[in-house]
């Protein structure tokens, strides 16, 4: 899990691969009830830096016209709430206004997101803690369309990751590794060529020709 941190000793774990899971530093689960809450604290995460109200609604409510306010406003309570009640100030994290809400600027975000990017390289090593790191796709559960476009680069990226380490493990000859990783592969993408070529070579290393 990731951890925020801030410069007022506030700490919270947080996973955004998969579905939304915050702690705080002691273990004490933040309960966001409902997705707009959810989606809400998600958003604030990912984009830290203040941002007006307006924009923030029409992201997360891009159909719901004058009505978006309130529903910033209730989904905004509940995240307050949520820090509260796992024992954090929300005021430690949290940097609000009349015009804007984000992350305070002293804060020291460290996401799974950030630690799964930061593997995402040629090195089978890194790629094989990148795979491990990645519990599904991001923030499943929350269909928000302003989450669209980093989920999907973050799965490409997964994927990228996944052919890393499929072809490691066969030139390691690992080849149940291999064959797991690249089904793993197919899975989410059935055309891609590194995967069937690594299946191919694993079938002929294997003697099932057919």
């Amino acid at each position: 899990m990731a951890t925020i941190a801030s410069g007022l000793g506030v700490r919270i774990r947080v996973d955004l691969l998969g579905r939304l899971v915050a702690r705080s530093a002691t273990g004490r689960d933040v309960r966001l009830p409902g997705r707009h809450a959810q989606a809400l604290f998600a958003l604030l995460v990912l984009t830290r830096r203040p941002r007006s109200r307006e924009t923030i609604a029409a992201d997360l409510w891009p159909d719901a016209g004058s009505g978006s306010a309130a529903s910033l406003r209730q989904a905004l309570w509940l995240v307050r709430q949520g820090l509260a009640e796992a024992g954090i100030p929300p005021d430690g994290l949290l940097d609000i206004d009349g015009d804007t809400v984000g992350i305070r600027i002293e804060a020291n975000i460290d996401l799974d997101v950030t630690h799964f990017e930061g593997r995402l390289t040629d090195d089978p090593r890194r790629a094989e803690a990148a795979i491990d790191l990645y519990h599904g796709d991001l923030l499943e559960g929350l269909g928000h369309d302003c989450f669209a476009a980093e989920r999907e680069r973050l799965s490409d990226a997964y994927e990228d990751a996944l052919a890393v380490v499929a072809g490691h493990r066969l030139e390691a000859c690992d080849l149940v590794g291999a064959r797991d990783a690249a089904d793993r592969l197919l899975e989410r993408d059935p055309l891609r060529e590194e995967a069937h070529a690594v299946l191919i070579a694993v079938h002929g290393q294997i003697g099932s020709r057919s």
